[in-house]
């Protein structure tokens, strides 16, 4: 308000004065964006309507006095629109214009068609921008993908395939600078999980890594941890390539330190190793890389990345492994173990129990196994309570179970 005050005397004082300071469009620029930043604190309505009051001045002055109503005042009052969600304005001004729009501008128009959930309108004028020779910037990626992320075409976002074609399409048609991650990063990223969401066995791991292949230059932490979440999710699990692919890429994005991979990709690519119960390379993973730059291992990987290593290592017959890794969670790894981490390793627990009394069987061995697994579970399912975890019904069952093949079933009504 004080911002369009200042103008209304700046118009009313200009006659029959010398050194009169008059507005012109820097001013009206200003005035606009003063309004935009007021829209977000707030009446938006109140905001949106002073900067068209105020852009009427500036098409007055345009009509009296000869002002420039440049490019910056219809950028600016296209933002404002995009800031209260009224796209039908910002398509009006761009329109309206007598100036050659630039990026700046069909960004606000994306942006605005894109928080109302029109993703065609927005894809329209992204084609309209590249047609005329405006180069895209990051935000142009990002509201596209904003875009498909908030259609309202409900069977356009239920469908991860048909989202994977029109970001294909973008990308054919993209020039090679738009490629590096600094320009077309957002929309890598969307169209490498789009490609793993789709859950195609045949057709979704080959497609997400021929985006990811052409990525100009070095990728980010966003989209090498999304193809390495599409390795861990497709059918067979792709671990070797997710391991080639943590080797071979060039990451620094929110690394420990410089040539490091971050938290999350080398998270991904461990969860990729467990499901292939390839607990052994995962641990050569967080050796090699979790150890770098970081003496305290603080945070190395994620919870879950540890606890889908302890489910690996239940069914790779390997509980001592399994009960490492919880015990190591919290001083090795960074993480604190949940239910989940107590629940996993007491299974293996009481499968490695009911596995070594079958086996005492079939050789007719008078001799007890050489660990009593059934004390682990029994130990583990305690600790869990002293910790404050409240068990489940399937760590309670597993403990039972694991008593019951030892013959203690007094402990197991104990525990």
């Amino acid at each position: 308000q004080a911002a369009v005050g200042l103008i209304r005397q700046m118009r009313l004082t200009r006659r029959n004065r010398e050194g009169v300071i008059l507005p012109n469009s820097v001013t009206y620029v200003n005035a606009i964006a003063q309004c935009r930043k007021a829209s977000f604190n707030d009446d938006p309505i109140s905001a949106f309507d002073m900067a068209m009051y105020v852009l009427g001045l500036a098409r007055d002055e345009r009509n009296g006095e000869g002002i420039d109503l440049n490019i910056f005042v219809y950028s600016a009052s296209i933002w404002m629109a995009e800031a209260v969600g009224d796209y039908e304005t910002a398509v009006h001004l761009l329109r309206e214009m007598k100036c050659p729009p630039n990026g700046i501008c069909y960004d606000g128009v994306i942006s605005a068609l894109g928080q109302s959930g029109l993703h065609r309108e927005a894809f329209y004028f992204y084609y309209e921008m590249r047609h005329l020779g405006l180069p895209a910037s990051r935000k142009t990626y990002q509201q596209l993908v904003f875009a498909l992320d908030n259609t309202r075409d409900p069977e356009l976002s239920a469908s991860c395939q048909k989202k994977a074609a029109l970001l294909e399409g973008v990308l054919s048609t993209m020039p090679e600078n738009d490629r590096r991650i600094e320009i077309g990063g957002p929309l890598f990223e969307s169209l490498i999980k789009n490609h793993g969401n789709a859950n195609d066995a045949g057709t979704s791991y080959p497609a997400a890594k021929m985006a990811f292949d052409l990525i100009a230059g070095p990728v980010n932490d966003a989209c090498l941890s999304a193809m390495l979440r599409v390795c861990s999710s497709v059918d067979p699990v792709k671990w070797e390539e997710a391991i080639m692919i943590l080797h071979s890429s060039d990451i620094v994005d929110k690394a420990r330190g410089p040539g490091l991979v971050s938290r999350r990709a080398l998270s991904c690519a461990v969860v990729a190793c467990a499901k292939a119960d390839q607990w052994e390379e995962a641990l050569n993973l967080i050796e090699l890389y979790g150890n770098q730059g970081n003496s305290e291992r603080s945070g190395v990987v994620s919870r879950a990345s540890i606890n889908s290593l302890i489910r690996a290592c239940g069914r790779s017959a390997r509980p001592d492994i399994a009960v490492q890794l919880l015990n190591d969670m919290s001083v090795r790894y960074g993480v604190e173990p949940d239910e989940v981490s107590y629940r996993i390793a007491i299974i293996a627990c009481n499968q490695a129990e009911h596995r070594e009394r079958r086996e005492m069987g079939c050789h007719n061995s008078d001799v007890g196994p050489v660990l009593a697994w059934w004390e682990c579970a029994l130990s583990l399912f305690r600790r869990m309570r002293e910790d404050g975890i409240k068990p489940s019904l399937q760590s309670f069952s597993s403990v039972v179970s694991a008593c019951e093949a030892a013959g203690q079933w007094q402990r197991a009504l104990g525990g």
